[in-house]
């Protein structure tokens, strides 16, 4: 049996699978922007129908955490986060989502703009959120700014907010040892 965590980092949403078999391992999706120089991880493709999805694997035993980059870059934003990440012993996964990166389409029609995509979040669907939740934001996040935060907190009772110090809306890019430690502390806690 298959259930779902989610935790909003700014506008981003991270969802957890959790399998709820006796031994199954718990998967954990992310969403945001970054970059750096540390060195690649070799990179395959995911060929599914209609398209063809470009990933990164470390593979290894521990549970899997696969990041989603926003509606804008690639899977190499996530670089701050890999070490960090496999250094606590999970397997870290990212992909480039279908019309970024190197993902391909292979559908004869143009793909949906992510505009049109776009999920519509309400207040009544964030006040039956039952999962742990994680909201971040940087204290000078000009998207998500720490008012906005509150706001989601207030109606997401399961919600921990954490404000990153001198940080804009990019704080796994600009402060990515204070977001790695609150997400990594999160996501142990849950």
């Amino acid at each position: 049996m298959q259930a779902f965590r989610f935790l909003l980092v700014g506008w981003a949403v991270f969802a957890t699978a959790l399998d709820t078999s006796p031994d199954a391992e718990p998967v954990v999706f992310a969403s945001a922007d970054a970059q750096t120089s540390i060195a690649p991880v070799a990179g395959a493709y995911a060929d599914i129908p209609g398209a063809r999805i470009y990933y990164t694997d470390t593979g290894g035993s521990g549970t899997a955490v696969v990041f989603m980059h926003a509606g804008t870059g690639s899977s190499l934003v996530w670089e701050y986060q890999r070490p960090a990440f496999i250094g606590a012993g999970y397997r870290f996964i990212a992909y480039d989502r279908l019309g970024y990166g190197r993902s391909e389409s292979r559908a004869k029609t143009p793909l949906v703009t992510p505009q049109r995509m776009r999920n519509r979040i309400t207040w009544s669907l964030l006040e039956i959120l039952k999962v742990p939740t994680l909201l971040l934001t940087g204290d000078a996040d000009l998207f998500t700014p720490p008012a906005v935060l509150r706001l989601f907190s207030a109606r997401i009772k399961t919600s921990a907010s954490v404000i990153v110090p001198e940080a804009g809306h990019s704080a796994y890019w600009e402060r990515p040892e204070m977001f790695n430690r609150a997400v990594l502390d999160f996501v142990r806690q849950h």
